[in-house]
């Protein structure tokens, strides 16, 4: 990634053409295909019914915890759904923007994007 870049972690279910519309919009955004890869912790961390509404059946990519903890950590803006990580925290965490697509944000203290 080049200096100055911003990087920007797309875990939410959205079609491929809305990751190259999001690159799109100024050369200095670094988009980071996360979809799927936290897939195995929401499943792990909420209601079986929200997993089954926001996820359905789809495949989960393979990845490691030390992956997904990386991506987390170097990413300036998140782009999530409904579900997103329940721990987010990083010591060197750079996030400074968390984007959900869907309406609402009360299911977003349910995580530790807060701090504590």
């Amino acid at each position: 990634m080049s200096s100055g870049a911003i990087e920007v972690l797309v875990i939410a279910r959205v079609p491929d053409e809305a990751l190259r519309r999001i690159a799109a919009v100024e050369s200095c955004l670094h988009v980071v295909d996360g979809r799927g890869w936290f897939d195995d912790e929401y499943r792990e961390s909420w209601p079986v019914w929200s997993v089954r509404r926001y996820l359905g059946a789809h495949p989960i990519p393979v990845s490691s915890r030390h992956e997904r903890d990386r991506m987390l950590a170097s990413a300036e803006v998140i782009l999530g759904g409904c579900l997103f990580p329940w721990i987010c925290a990083c010591d060197q965490r750079a996030l400074r923007w968390f984007h959900q697509l869907s309406a609402g944000a009360s299911n977003l203290l349910r995580g530790d994007l807060w701090g504590e």
